[in-house]
């Protein structure tokens, strides 16, 4: 092995080579080889260890040096320190540290002390706070709870939770919105913004669900460098004192509106007399405003004569005995004397100022009626003593106390003669004694009255007199006689009965032309009947061209009569009042066609060309009645060509406006015939008017058309509008406005062919005395099936019922027949005979007076001569057959068979006809019964309500129910109640006798229709 250097060179200096090769010796000298090595490395790690030491030791010298720096600069700060807290200088070679210990630890010792004792004053102040009965609480910047009192939270453990959390923390807790803590943030930047403490009121709902309300206040607290530290919050439970407040308020809000809406004048001033408020009535009453009257002093309202007296008579006693009434005298704004009767009072109360609020009330008009009256009364005194009217008083007794010059001479007799007399007695005769102690109880019982008295003057002359008459009483409101005023009616009464005479005779004169036009229309149409039918009947025979053109001669000229006599008719009919309008669905476009088709051939025989313009926009299909606005059309389209004989005449329809499922349609007819002269355009529709002579000789006609036309105009609620040039022509235009319709509510109305079968195996008894018409109708009815029996008056037809021998569904009953007329025999039928039968009257009177005779005498229905060959089929089809059987357009019938109740009624009119109820609710039969039974109600208290007026002979209440029940009946399709109603409306004196059996007809009439609505209820 290699040995250590130093061992090697030693060994060859001091060991001999044998020895140095001896192998005993080899091991011995590695060994001392290998210690020679450990001993250098031994020796290398001492000098390196020696060598670190050494680095190290300068390092911490360094160090020491350096904390000796520090350490002696830190004892000069220590000594500056404590210099500066102490206010002692230590020696600048005084290194002690011993002695800043000693002093410091000293030091500390204060603080601690001072800390105590900031502890204890803080326990102490928490005490103060904690049984503070409000909630206070303290809260850093960060808006952390510091310290909260238990009225504020109540749960220690809550409280000592919250230290060092927020509000919202809170809320959250307790499980609330934090919508309040959001706010109350916001209210403490508010207060950090301003440097101002904050209030504000908050509203809180308690755990079990209760409203309370909060009074918050934010008060901040800063250092003295001005620096935020704290928020000191605290608050009140005011929830009581809102209440309290709530209900001030309400008072204040009452006693305000007293104040306010009272009729009293009220005000309230100072001691001086300065306003101080006024209510509404004061400020009216003055004609201020009230800022012009708050502030201003009594004093400046009165007159300058009342002003002296004001402080004595006024300020000082209001002073003195704390109230002060009476009557001041002020002025208006308007410089108007005002009488106000006053009760003022004096309020003194510790809480305010004393002053004195008052009340008056304005009594200028009692003052200034009261000094008219005086004024006035020796005026009116003379005034009666010397007027034309005669005043008497009499006492107790009737006997005459007082009587004025008029009376006197009124009466015959002087002053001295009457004074004392018994009234009664002297003037009135026997046979108004009973009316006078009627009026004589009535005069008892403090009632004024007017009556129409005969009486007898000292001549023994007999005169009318008013007498209007009124209690007297004491002011102990005992009876002590009457006083009358007295006119002489004696030419009034003379002149009634003059009226009363002229009156009956156009009454006659009257039933003098309804008579002749029944006559004339029985006379004229009876023949006319046969005319027409006949030539009907003709002309399904077979004829030749020639006879064709004679029957066709024949009927136009029938046709021409017809409608001369139902101008006539027509004419009568609206004077009277009779028209009826129907209310039925039809197609207005078809009924302008129609119409323009008729009148074509006319127009084509003298070459006036005929144009229609029709407005596309009018509905399909209007309510209204077709047939009397075709009169008008066919009347307007007929004397448009009638006058016109080149050119042409136009025939336009336009729709003005659409509102409320209404139409409004404006019609024209212009033709570029003759024209009028303006003045007979003001004459145009007078009656039995033409322009002159010549045109009755060369056109002809009545001189009715244009007045019936404008009468049927302004019935359907229009006006007619003339425009017309001589020579140039003539437009004449009105307006109607009609309920859109349906276009199946048409189709229900369109009349369809009648089967010529559907009166098959009907047996019918015809009883007519006119022969030619027994064959007409005979022929007719046997054509549709039935088995007609004749029977030329009523003899015969009640011989024939009585005999029985052959069953009849049906009879035709004539009225004007020689022996026993169509209603003598109908009455004797529905009492002797045949109560169920259906009757129908074939009659030649028009006139609606003739039909309601029919229904009276115990008839179903009626129709007029001469009729269309359908219109009688279909309405006796209407009754025998069913109702899906009848193909034609028939009435529907909803009276009784049996005989109807006879009502003074003087038109034609139905008990009740349930289609004008129908056509308020179409398809709604439950609003039509709730309408029934409306209606029920309605006449009920209109029959109660008429009986309490007769049972208290109380005119006036009577008439303003009957005009009540008159309109509402008539709505109702009720025309009898309708028109009983109407002549109890037209009395003019309440005659018991009249007047009863006028109730029992309205009351007859009322329980027949109240019947009448529950079986339609029942059955529908």
């Amino acid at each position: 092995m290699k040995r250590n250097k130093l061992l090697e060179t030693q060994l060859q200096e001091l060991l001999p080579e044998a020895l140095r090769n001896n192998e005993l010796l080899q091991p011995f000298l590695d060994a001392i080889s290998n210690s020679f090595d450990a001993f250098e490395k031994d020796i290398e790690l001492s000098e390196k260890a020696f060598r670190t030491t050494e680095e190290e030791y300068g390092q911490i010298n360094a160090q020491l040096k350096n904390e000796i720096k520090i350490k002696e600069a830190s004892i000069v700060q220590l000594k500056g320190a404590v210099a500066e807290i102490s206010n002692t200088q230590l020696s600048e070679n005084n290194n002690e540290l011993l002695n800043i210990a000693s002093y410091l630890k000293t030091q500390v010792s204060l603080r601690i002390e001072a800390e105590q004792l900031l502890k204890d004053q803080k326990t102490f102040y928490e005490q103060i706070l904690n049984q503070i009965p409000a909630d206070i609480a303290i809260i850093n910047q960060y808006h952390r709870y510091l310290f909260v009192n238990p009225t504020a939270i109540s749960n220690p453990e809550v409280r000592e939770w919250i230290i060092g959390r927020t509000d919202e923390d809170f809320h959250r807790y307790r499980g609330k919105p934090v919508e309040n803590s959001i706010k109350r943030r916001q209210h403490f930047d508010e207060v950090i913004k301003s440097g101002k403490k904050q209030e504000w009121e908050e509203k809180l709902i308690t755990e079990d669900g209760r409203e309370e309300y909060h009074l918050r206040i934010l008060h901040p607290v800063y250092n003295s460098l001005g620096e935020f530290e704290i928020m000191i919050i605290y608050g009140f439970n005011i929830t009581e004192r809102k209440k309290i407040e709530e209900k001030v308020k309400l008072n204040e809000s009452r006693y305000r509106s007293i104040f306010d809406n009272s009729q009293a004048l009220i005000c309230t001033h100072d001691l001086n007399g300065l306003i101080l408020e006024v209510n509404r009535s004061a400020v009216k009453s003055l004609g201020y405003e009230t800022n012009e009257l708050v502030g201003t002093y009594l004093f400046d309202l009165l007159p300058e004569d009342k002003k002296d007296a004001f402080k004595e008579s006024y300020l000082d006693v209001i002073k003195k005995e704390g109230k002060a009434e009476g009557i001041m005298v002020t002025l208006s704004k308007q410089n108007k004397k005002l009488y106000l009767l006053y009760q003022n009072y004096l309020v003194n109360n510790d809480k305010e100022a004393p002053y004195v609020i008052g009340f008056s009330q304005d009594i200028t008009a009692r003052i200034e009626a009261e000094r008219a009256l005086k004024k006035s009364e020796e005026k009116y005194r003379n005034i009666i003593a010397n007027m034309n009217l005669g005043l008497v008083e009499v006492n107790p007794q009737e006997e005459i106390i007082y009587a004025n010059n008029s009376f006197c001479k009124m009466s015959g007799y002087s002053q001295e003669e009457l004074i004392g007399k018994n009234a009664t007695r002297l003037l009135l005769s026997e046979t108004t004694t009973q009316l006078v102690a009627d009026i004589i109880k009535r005069r008892k019982e403090g009632q004024a009255d007017a009556n129409e008295l005969r009486v007898k003057n000292k001549k023994g002359e007999l005169k009318w007199w008013l007498i209007s008459g009124a209690p007297s009483f004491d002011e102990e409101g005992k009876f002590k006689g009457s006083i009358g005023i007295h006119l002489d009616i004696t030419a009034h009464k003379e002149l009634e009965e003059q009226l009363r005479k002229a009156k009956a005779d156009a009454e006659f004169s009257a039933k003098a032309k309804e008579i002749f036009l029944a006559n004339m229309s029985h006379e004229i149409r009876t023949p006319m009947n046969g005319i027409m039918g006949i030539s009907g009947l003709l002309l399904k025979t077979q004829l030749d061209k020639q006879q064709k053109l004679y029957l066709d001669t024949i009927r136009n000229a029938a046709n021409n009569l017809l409608i001369i006599l139902n101008d006539v008719l027509d004419f009568s009919k609206i004077e009277s009042g009779n028209v009826k309008l129907e209310y039925i669905a039809f197609d207005l476009k078809t009924l302008l066609g129609n119409a323009a088709q008729i009148v074509k051939y006319k127009a084509e025989e003298k070459n006036v060309a005929i144009q229609l313009h029709y407005d596309n926009n009018i509905a399909d299909a209007l309510f209204g009645d077709p047939y009397r606005l075709n009169q008008v059309l066919m009347n307007l389209l007929s004397n448009a060509i009638k006058f016109t004989d080149e050119g042409m005449v136009e025939m336009d329809c336009q729709l003005q406006e659409t509102t409320d499922n209404k139409q409004q349609i404006l019609f024209s007819v212009k033709d570029t015939g003759i024209g009028m002269s303006p003045g007979f355009l003001h004459h145009l529709f007078d009656k039995f008017s033409q322009e002159d002579e010549s045109i009755t000789r060369k056109f002809g006609g009545t001189g009715l058309g244009m007045s019936i036309t404008q009468q049927l105009v302004e019935i359907m609620g229009g006006i007619i509008h003339v425009r017309s040039k001589k020579s140039v022509g003539t437009n004449i235009s009105f307006s109607l406005s009609f309920p859109v319709a349906k276009r199946e509510d048409i189709e229900a109305t369109v009349q369809r062919p009648v089967n010529v079968n559907m009166l098959d195996g009907k047996s019918i008894l015809h009883v007519e005395d006119n022969e030619m018409n027994r064959l007409l109708t005979g022929t007719i009815l046997s054509h549709y099936g039935a088995q007609v029996t004749e029977a030329e008056d009523g003899y015969k037809a009640i011989e024939i019922l009585e005999a029985q021998k052959q069953q009849f569904d049906l009879i035709l009953m004539d009225i004007h027949m020689p022996g026993k007329d169509g209603l003598e025999t109908a009455r004797y039928i529905r009492k002797h005979i045949d109560n169920t039968i259906p009757i129908i009257a074939l009659t030649a009177n028009a006139f609606a007076q003739e039909s309601e005779k029919c229904i009276a005498a115990g008839m179903n229905d009626f129709i007029a001569k001469p009729f269309e060959e359908e219109k009688l089929v279909g309405l006796i089809a209407s009754w025998l057959v069913k109702t899906n059987e009848i193909p034609g357009k028939i009435h529907r019938k909803t009276r009784s068979a049996a005989p109807v109740r006879k009502a003074s009624v003087k038109s034609g009119k139905k008990h009740f006809d349930i289609e004008v109820m129908k056509a308020y609710f179409p398809d709604d039969i439950p609003a039509l019964h709730e309408l029934m039974k409306i209606c029920e109600k309605e006449l009920t208290k209109s029959m109660a309500a008429i009986a309490v007026s007769v049972r208290d002979k109380n005119l006036p209440e009577l008439k303003q129910q009957a005009h009540k029940l008159k309109g509402s009946a008539l709505m109702s399709g009720m025309e009898i109640l309708s028109q009983l109603a109407y002549e109890l409306e037209q009395l003019t004196l309440f005659e018991d006798k009249k007047i009863t059996d006028m109730e029992q007809a309205v009351k007859t009439e009322i329980q027949y229709l109240l019947n009448v609505l529950n079986e339609h209820q029942q059955t529908s």
